[in-house]
């Protein structure tokens, strides 16, 4: 009975180590302007940002909430290594380094719960106030997001690979930009 008891613990204990891959949706909409700042939304919540010299960061309030690198060679490649204080790897395009891209990064997060968890810790840790709630408010507006672009009802993202390094497609306008990766000065 003991070596059944045992038996049971460890698979239960192992189940999570052959849990799904991430395949929850971060849905976003950058305008990068041609004076080295961004603006948009992404995951739900409204942010700004820089970008210059192959850097790019994303912040709410002034304090940085995602970050990463970029390069153009024609298109440009943008890949993240932070989110909302967690080091993570997702990358999205864009036709030019000036304009507007959009889509979803799938498989950043788990599920909405782990978005919506790793938001809330990053706010109580850098925001004050009423400010904390419309933040978590708006990150948890990006499962309608999903629901509305996908029409799958689950927030998962159509397609997705499950891979942590998750890729989006860019869309709309990307008029001007330089293609050299460097940013305006």
């Amino acid at each position: 009975m003991r070596y059944l008891l045992v038996a049971v613990l460890v698979a239960a204990l192992a189940i999570p180590a052959v849990a799904a891959k991430p395949t929850y949706a971060l849905v976003y909409n950058l305008t990068f302007n041609s004076d080295g700042t961004i603006s948009g939304t992404f995951g739900g919540i409204p942010v700004g940002g820089t970008y210059a010299d192959g850097n790019w960061t994303l912040t709410i309030d002034g304090k940085t909430f995602a970050s990463g690198t970029y390069s153009c060679n024609g298109s440009c490649t943008f890949s993240g290594t932070t989110v909302a204080g967690k080091s993570l790897s997702f990358g999205f395009t864009s036709s030019a380094l000036v304009g507007t891209t959009s889509g979803q990064l799938a498989g950043v997060f788990a599920n909405h719960g782990g978005w919506i968890s790793a938001v809330t810790k990053w706010v109580f840790a850098n925001l004050t106030g009423i400010r904390r709630g419309q933040v978590i408010s708006a990150a948890a507006h990006n499962m309608q997001l999903l629901m509305q672009a996908n029409g799958n009802g689950n927030g998962a993202s159509a397609g997705s690979n499950g891979s942590s390094q998750a890729s989006a497609k860019s869309h709309g306008s990307n008029a001007g930009g330089n293609g050299k990766g460097k940013g305006p000065k």
